[in-house]
């Protein structure tokens, strides 16, 4: 789990959290990465494709707003 305060936002810091958490997972011999976020967050969920994750599951909870969205990376 992972999140950056809304006043450091916009500085590059999820990035270079998320290039880490990929680099040493592929280090440590894993072959993807998954994240999930909830459908009230559209910008996790375009961080996550313009980081080229795709959605590969959607699990209804609550709301529509609360939907989790399943996203994966192969390294």
């Amino acid at each position: 789990m992972g999140g950056v305060r809304p006043e450091f936002r916009r500085k590059g810091i999820a990035t270079a959290l998320a290039e880490e958490q990929e680099r040493w997972s592929k280090a440590n011999g894993f072959r993807a990465v998954f994240f999930k976020t909830r459908n009230r967050f559209p910008g996790m969920i375009q961080f996550g494709i313009k980081r080229g994750f795709k959605v590969v599951d959607l699990l209804p909870k609550g709301g529509e707003e609360d939907y989790r969205i399943v996203m994966r990376k192969k390294l």
